[in-house]
């Protein structure tokens, strides 16, 4: 996904002027078909479709047979159409861009803030159907990054497993404001800056909590003529919160339950002098995670007491609600993963699995006389009563043609063809 403001000044040098994308789709093609030629035992579709230069203001680009991108605005090509379409059809594709403006030209700053939520909440719809996504956003205003930025978070459009890059002037990359949201998330910074013959561009990654002032760690640089070259030992995305380098003291946030047990304990540093404990396995599990991850952690209870509910003005309340809200740093559980609490909270793989059964009593066994009729229908019972009568009385008129029988042995005929169906010897 490519987001710009439209009308930094990063984002106009960028825009497409002419087609390149033809010259791109034969090489792309010519490797498929080398690919598909080797005994591997794949088969690669090839990149189909048209291509035009321009932007798809506020829409996502499809890419159809015969049917060529266009600029403008398209009822059947907005990102909730084809979300919806997805229900029923399965959109795959190779790979796919899309671009979102959230400002035509003439629009001030305040009307481009007021979009920021209502376009994130689009990409997320798309990103949701999509296997992998990464952001890239374009503008050298600051109160626009970090409002994207936060909606990112807010709106879940950004997750641990998405990868932001913010492209943006060399002059906002230290800025406080910037720095403590980007940290937390899966991004990185690029930072472009001009001279009168020669491009440059920096890479800058913002380590998680680290101390006040801390200036960017840069990762990366790139020159028209060196390209890419990497500074540190670190890759452009690294996995920032394996190993936290400034040692955090980490807010927890946690509550009790039958099998996990609230204490305080004599601590002359804390406040009071004492210090909330938690024993049970999963603070062990806490515990685990700060040795391995190199921060240190508090303990703190919800102030009303709860887990966690939706109110009705959408946010929540409990655990959850103070994790969302970012007035806590951890919330330990257990806390079941559901949809709802998914939207607001990002969950570590699951540690434990439980079951719930629902059980009800027995009650008294009764003995019902006729209880050897229900295994059967009542057209199964004909049958067999019509065949108990029937072959009997068939099986005696068909012996006394041959030989004289008496009546007697009717009864006779039926004791052993009775006896035969109810498997029963003599």
């Amino acid at each position: 996904m490519f987001f710009t403001d439209g009308a930094s000044t990063l984002s106009t040098v960028t825009k497409v002027t002419k087609d390149t994308t033809a010259e791109l789709k034969a090489k792309v093609n010519k490797l498929i078909e080398t690919v598909n030629g080797k005994k591997f035992g794949l088969h690669l579709p090839k990149v189909i479709g048209e291509y035009k230069p321009g932007y798809a203001y506020g829409n996502v680009k499809t890419h159809k047979p015969g049917k060529p991108t266009s600029a403008n605005h398209q009822p059947d090509t907005t990102p909730m159409n084809i979300i919806q379409s997805n229900k029923h059809d399965r959109f795959w594709t190779s790979w796919s861009v899309s671009v979102w403006e959230v400002a035509a030209d003439g629009q001030d700053a305040n009307m481009t803030l007021t979009q920021l939520p209502h376009v994130v909440d689009q990409a997320r719809r798309l990103r949701q159907v999509s296997w992998c996504v990464t952001v890239v956003v374009v503008s050298d205003d600051l109160a626009i990054l970090a409002a994207f930025a936060q909606w990112s978070l807010k709106g879940r459009l950004v997750g641990p497993a998405t990868r932001l890059l913010a492209v943006t002037n060399a002059s906002l990359v230290n800025n406080p404001d910037l720095s403590r949201t980007y940290s937390m998330m899966n991004a990185v910074l690029l930072a472009v800056q001009y001279s009168r013959n020669s491009l440059w561009c920096g890479v800058y990654l913002h380590l998680p909590y680290s101390p006040q002032g801390a200036q960017a760690l840069k990762v990366a640089s790139w020159t028209p003529h060196q390209g890419l070259a990497l500074t540190s030992s670190l890759p452009l995305f690294p996995n920032k919160f394996s190993r936290l380098s400034s040692g955090p003291n980490l807010v927890v946030i946690s509550e009790t339950y039958p099998s996990h047990e609230a204490v305080m304990v004599d601590d002359p540093k804390a406040p009071g002098r004492k210090r909330l404990e938690f024993l049970s396995p999963f603070a062990k599990v806490i515990q685990v995670l700060a040795d391995t991850t190199n921060f240190m952690y508090t303990f703190v209870r919800p102030l009303d007491g709860q887990w966690g509910i939706p109110l009705s003005n959408g946010s929540w309340s409990g655990m959850i609600g103070m994790v969302s809200r970012k007035e806590v740093d951890i919330g330990l559980g257990p806390i079941g993963i559901s949809a709802s609490r998914a939207q607001v909270l990002d969950f570590t793989w699951p540690v434990t699995t439980e079951y719930g059964r629902i059980m009800g009593g027995r009650g008294r066994p009764e003995v019902d006389p006729w209880g050897f009729v229900f295994p059967l229908t009542p057209l199964v019972w004909v049958a067999i009563l019509t065949t108990l009568l029937v072959l009997p009385l068939t099986v005696y008129l068909l012996s006394s043609c041959i030989f004289l029988k008496d009546h007697r042995e009717l009864l006779e005929y039926v004791y052993n063809i009775t006896r035969i169906f109810l498997q029963q010897g003599w």
